[in-house]
């Protein structure tokens, strides 16, 4: 399992900025292994959860629901790192869901040992910066994919993250689409 988390730290993000053996060890070390079943939430709407996850296995979803419709706004697959925002910075409550879309191992980091890792190691504290424009650079290129139409939108989804379309159910993929399930099912026998 060490070397798993190990290989997803070191394979994550564009830039691949590399984190010393020792920090890998102290992350690992200060990490405790999550389980979740396919449709049990990590995080839920009003939790505070300040700490922070490595995705090891499976896939997980971020949504919320906006006029009675749910919204899915991102997936994460192994390697994807968790932290919400709203409840790490400020305390605050979630203002969205953290679901399994399959069944998922995690590695949650507790909010006091990220921290503590932050504030001693300018090594750490570069590597989760790079790690955070990163994710800022994955929205942005997002937000490049949902201005198509549905067909372009889904189109994108099945090149990019094709263990997406493989695995998680088309209910969940419509609401990341923004389109329904039925229309979905359509598109998926018209390519």
């Amino acid at each position: 399992m060490r070397r798993r988390i190990r290989e997803l730290i070191l394979s994550e993000g564009i830039a691949q900025v590399q984190l010393s053996d020792g920090l890998i060890n102290d992350l690992i070390d200060c990490g405790h292994i999550v389980s979740l079943k396919a449709g049990q939430p990590l995080v839920k709407v009003g939790d505070v959860n300040p700490d922070f996850y490595i995705l090891i296995d499976g896939i997980i979803r971020s949504w919320y629901v906006l006029d009675n419709v749910e919204v899915t706004t991102a997936f994460g697959i192994a390697g994807t790192q968790i932290l919400n925002y709203a409840s790490y910075t400020a305390g605050q409550p979630s203002e969205s869901n953290f679901e399994a879309c399959t069944k998922c191992k995690l590695m949650r980091v507790p909010k006091e040992d990220y921290d503590r890792m932050l504030h001693t190691s300018l090594e750490f504290c570069n590597w989760r910066l790079r790690l955070a424009y990163d994710q800022f650079y994955f929205t942005e290129m997002r937000n490049q994919v949902i201005k198509g139409d549905a067909r372009q939108r889904y189109a994108a989804l099945l090149q990019s993250r094709p263990e997406i379309v493989q695995k998680v159910t088309l209910k969940i993929i419509a609401t990341y689409l923004g389109i329904t399930p039925q229309y979905l099912s359509h598109l998926r026998n018209t390519l």
